[in-house]
This record gives C-alpha cells, sequence and structure tokens, in this order.
C-alpha cells in the first residue's frame, strides 16, 4: 500500500472516530447548559421541546414556549399557553403520546354542575391549512383512529325552545339557580331564555359524521354565540349538560406528533411514515421510542448529516480560499513548466552539438590522408584543382 493511500485511510479512522464521540460529549453538554431551565410550572413538568418564557435560549424550542402566571389570590402558578387569540390554561402534557391538554382561561367552577363560559371561540378548522393560515406547531388529533374522540361544542342562544336530541341538549338544568350571578357575568350577557349545547363530532380526514350545520333547520330564533372544542374520555359524558360542562373544564386536548415524531427527523421519514402505518392501532408510544431508539448505524449516518451541515459555512470559506491559492499556484507552475520546456530544448541541441565531432572541421596532416587513401592507388579521377582518390576515413566512411 502506498504512503498516500495509508495517510487516507488514517484520516478516514480518524473522521469516524471524531463522529461517534460527538452525540456522548454534546449530550453531556446540553445537560449541563440546561441546568438553568425552568423544570415546572404548578404541577406541570416543563421539558423539550416546551420551554418557559424568561429562560435562556438554548432552552427548549421557541414555538413551545408557555408562560408561568400566578393564577387567583397569587399563591399558585399555572402554565399558559397563548394560542392564536385566546388564553388556554396547560392542564396536562403527555411526552408519551405527544399531546397537550388545554382548557380556556375563562372557564371557572360557578356551581356544582355549571362553569362559565369559554372567551374564546376555537374549532378544529383554525388548525387546518386549508382554512386557515395557521402555522404553528399544534394539530387537532384527528387523522391517528387510536386517539380519542374529538368533538366540536357549540352554544346556541335561541328565542323559541327546540326539541332535544341525540345531537341537542339543553342547558337549563345547569344553569337554573345562577340567574343572581349571571348580571355580574358576562357569560350570561348575551343569554337568553333558551340555550343549547350543539354536539359536531369531528371524524377523520376533515369530515365531519353529523350533518352539516347549514343543513341543521333552526329556524331564524337561534344563533350561535360560542364554539369550543372538546376531547371527551367517553359519549356518555356527553349526553346532559352537566357532563358536557365538566368536558369543557376539563379541556381539550391538541397534538404536537408533526413536530415530535415527523418533524424533528425530516431525512428520516420515509421509515417513521413506514412505522406509523404499521402501529395498527396500538398507540403513538411505539413511534415515538422508536424515533428515540435509532439504530446506530442511523445515528452516525445523521451525525454526519448533521455534521456537513455544521461544516459547510466554515467548508465553503476554506474551499474558496484553497481554490484561490491553488488557481494561483497552478499557474504559476504551468509558466516554470513552460518555460523549463524551451530551455531543456536548447540544452538538449548543446549538449548534442558538443557530444558529436561530425559537425566540427578536422585537420588531417599529409602523411595521415596519405595512410586513409592506401598510398593514392586507387584514383576516381581528375580535376581542375588536381587528382582525386578513394580513401577512408577514421569513422569508417569512404
Amino acid at each position: 500500500m502506498s504512503g498516500g493511500s495509508l495517510l487516507f485511510a488514517a484520516y478516514t479512522v480518524l473522521l469516524l472516530l471524531l463522529l461517534l464521540h460527538v452525540p456522548s460529549s454534546s449530550s453531556q453538554t446540553v445537560s449541563n447548559d440546561n441546568s438553568d431551565c425552568t423544570r415546572s410550572c404548578g404541577n406541570i413538568n416543563i421539558s423539550s421541546p416546551f420551554r418557559l418564557k424568561g429562560d435562556s435560549q438554548h432552552c427548549g424550542n421557541k414555538s413551545f414556549e408557555l408562560s408561568c402566571e400566578a393564577k387567583g389570590d397569587g399563591t399558585t402558578h399555572h402554565a399558559v399557553l397563548y394560542l392564536l387569540s385566546g388564553k388556554y390554561y396547560v392542564q396536562a402534557i403527555n411526552y408519551n403520546n405527544l399531546t397537550i391538554r388545554l382548557v380556556d382561561a375563562g372557564v371557572h367552577k360557578i356551581k356544582d354542575n355549571y362553569f362559565s363560559h369559554p372567551l374564546h371561540s376555537l374549532t378544529p378548522f383554525n388548525f387546518s391549512s386549508y382554512y386557515s393560515n395557521y402555522t404553528g406547531p399544534y394539530d387537532y388529533p384527528t387523522d391517528y383512529p387510536y386517539r380519542k374522540s374529538s368533538m366540536s361544542i357549540i352554544f346556541l342562544s335561541c328565542e323559541n325552545p327546540m326539541n332535544p336530541s341525540d345531537l341537542i341538549v339543553e342547558t337549563a338544568p345547569c344553569i337554573s339557580g345562577v340567574n343572581n350571578y349571571s348580571a355580574s357575568n358576562s357569560s350570561f350577557s348575551n343569554l337568553t331564555t333558551y340555550s343549547y349545547f350543539m354536539k359536531y363530532s369531528y371524524s377523520m380526514k376533515y369530515s365531519y359524521s353529523n350533518p352539516t350545520i347549514s343543513l341543521y333547520n333552526w329556524g331564524d330564533s337561534c344563533k350561535i354565540t360560542l364554539m369550543v372544542m372538546v376531547s371527551p374520555s367517553t359519549e356518555e359524558h356527553m349526553t346532559s349538560c352537566k357532563g358536557i360542562y365538566n368536558e369543557i373544564a376539563h379541556g381539550f386536548e391538541l397534538s404536537w406528533l408533526d413536530y415530535g415524531c415527523i418533524g424533528s427527523c425530516a431525512y428520516y421519514g420515509f421509515q417513521l411514515s413506514w412505522r406509523l402505518s404499521t402501529l395498527n392501532g396500538t398507540g403513538i408510544d411505539q413511534c415515538s421510542e422508536q424515533v428515540r431508539e435509532i439504530p446506530w448505524y442511523d445515528k452516525i449516518i445523521m451525525n454526519i448529516i448533521e455534521k456537513i451541515g455544521e461544516w459547510i459555512p466554515q467548508l465553503s470559506i476554506y474551499l474558496a480560499a484553497k481554490f484561490s491559492l491553488g488557481f494561483c499556484c497552478l499557474t504559476a507552475l504551468v509558466i516554470y513548466k513552460w518555460r523549463r520546456r524551451h530551455l531543456s530544448m536548447y540544452e538538449n541541441i548543446e549538449d548534442f552539438l558538443r557530444s558529436n565531432n561530425n559537425f566540427m572541421p578536422i585537420r588531417y596532416s599529409y602523411s595521415d590522408i596519405k595512410k586513409m587513401a592506401i598510398g593514392f592507388k586507387d584514383k576516381l579521377g581528375e580535376g581542375g584543382y588536381g587528382s582525386v582518390y578513394k580513401a577512408k576515413l577514421r569513422s569508417g566512411r569512404l
């Protein structure tokens, strides 16, 4: 093996050792640097990709920033997410199935069976790129059959009574006895004598299993005052106003699956897509664990890609400087070689002339000429200046 091949092999081994060493050292650095990151707010544990407002830049992801604000008398704190134009309290963060449960900040308990109304309308359409320009990291969990059922609740205010049905739930049993409270509460400012909930199930592929709102015959006496989202644990909870209010207070779930399971491994997504399709309803835990447990050879490839991305700016500067310097050196070398080529041609001619005496005049004495002509025995002829004899030169030529 040549010296150049050995040097190349040594550089290759050194590069692989460096790449294999990077993950452990970098993870140790992250662990040390994260010591100043907030770990919790109230009873909510905060970890990547989430971060709290005011944390250092390396803590979590800016798109998942939460606020830790005082609640009530100021003795307790609660994690808050400002989403679209609304304020929502974080009830729970599930890092296994990649969901966050939220409740509108306006919802609080008034009596046993009744909670105040949310302050902001929010529907699955707000998270659809087709119907809105929302570009945040959260999504309404509808495309995964193993998730809990998703549903929208429509608040109706009617001048005339309606007949309750599977879709229409009367709120009267829950709001009776709160008239004294309603005068000072904006939640009741538009409340008429008859108010209802309309359940609106949101199924897969952005289609609805129930009749559309426009097709439902409300007449002119009803109007929509609010639309909110819930993630009920069971359909039985949605058959009474008490159950609906409890589900509204329990909150709704949003998913960051696209970011946590797919977006963070975009170049690895071709395998993730296959893994997602083979989960077969077992839950998202398997997907998230498979993402975290990437094979060692894939880790090497991912580290190489990551390092290439980090080295591109420095590599570009290095290559540009190397090309400029190399081009100048190459130009100088070509000029030098061209000149040396002509010099060598002249030197060869001079050496040839010096090494051969055939082109130099040689002086012979009379005795030498007589010997070469063998005593002038072989006469060839005569000329105007004398006779011509046959002779043999020292080199052997006649």
